[in-house]
């Protein structure tokens, strides 16, 4: 907190010295969750869970969140399964996130999995950093499939709610993702790209268009415009005006 002394310390003075009013802070963790300690987040969680308390969704969601941030994985995993139907999604996605990042690809797929059958909706972090860590090993058909998902839950959500532009910017994203891995494949891009256009009617801007350029061309790009009726010539002034 300052001068040395740590969220902890502070927590258990007040209830030595305060007892009645710490006894008011529900679950006073929430304070050290701030601080992103994890070590100390784990200390005041366990106290409160002796003093009787019973955290709520919101908390264990705080916690496990720092903890799997914190690079406590494991405890974050222990406390998640302790938590059952009271994990929220934030909870599952820095999970998710966390496997991913370490290169824990199935491990993470488990934790998107049981999200998915809690009934909770897909968020961009799991899927985004799911679909990355696959592509970057050269599981493109999996960094595809989980974008599918992504786009049959959330993105449709978007267009229907009017968000073209947000929409777009998730197949960018992707198409980006595609270009940077290590088999890159024209096929998948073309695809997506074809998706995007004629099933979803989102009329691509240079967010989209520029990683089909880095992939295939200027060349063959222009014949992929003519293909779904789109200006190419347009879209590559846009580009030189505007460099992406």
């Amino acid at each position: 907190v300052g001068d040395g002394v740590t969220a902890s310390e502070v927590m258990q003075e007040m209830q030595v010295e305060c007892p009645k009013v710490a006894d008011e802070l529900p679950m006073a963790h929430d304070i050290l969750v701030e601080s992103g300690d994890a070590g100390e987040v784990l200390q005041a969680f366990e106290a409160a869970l002796a003093r009787g308390e019973r955290p709520d969704a919101r908390k264990y969601t705080l916690v496990i969140s720092t903890l799997a941030r914190g690079g406590e994985l494991e405890k974050a995993e222990e406390l998640a399964s302790k938590a059952g139907a009271l994990l929220g999604a934030a909870a599952y996605e820095e999970l998710v996130a966390a496997h991913a990042q370490r290169g824990e690809l199935e491990k993470a797929e488990v934790w998107r999995i049981r999200m998915e059958a809690a009934g909770l909706p897909p968020g961009g972090l799991a899927y985004w950093t799911l679909m990355s860590a696959f592509a970057a090993v050269g599981e493109l058909p999996r960094a595809r499939a989980l974008f599918e998902t992504f786009q049959k839950g959330m993105i449709l959500e978007i267009l229907a709610e009017g968000g073209v532009r947000l929409a777009e910017l998730h197949y960018a994203a992707l198409l980006k993702v595609v270009v940077g891995a290590k088999r890159k494949q024209r096929k998948l891009a073309k695809d997506l790209f074809i998706q995007m256009v004629r099933d979803n009617k989102i009329e691509p801007t240079m967010l989209s268009f520029q990683p089909m350029i880095d992939l295939l061309g200027t060349k063959d790009s222009t014949e992929l415009c003519a293909e779904l009726d789109l200006d190419a010539a347009a879209l590559h002034a846009r580009l030189a005006e505007d460099p992406v």
